[in-house]
């Protein structure tokens, strides 16, 4: 069951989400120049504002958890425009 009962997000990550941060905190620490790491930090703030906008079209049911093609998600990707 790929959808995990119909939830937005990847609920089985969720224990390994400290492993994640950790590897995010050491992968930024080993970023030797500024510039690097102003395009990392604006890659990481980049997806965290399209998983709030897909969150967003979510709650709205926007992007369906089981009827969901590929030209649907394309036709609605970021547009919070088309909200009923």
């Amino acid at each position: 069951m790929w959808f995990y009962g119909g939830s937005f997000s990847s609920r089985v990550f969720v224990e390994y989400l400290a492993f994640f941060m950790l590897a995010m905190g050491l992968a930024f620490q080993h970023i030797a120049t500024r510039r690097n790491r102003i395009f990392f930090s604006g890659a990481v703030l980049l997806l965290i504002l399209l998983c709030q906008v897909q969150t967003y079209q979510y709650r709205y049911n926007q992007i369906h958890w089981s009827d969901m093609t590929k030209e649907k998600y394309w036709d609605v990707f970021l547009r919070i425009d088309k909200l009923k």
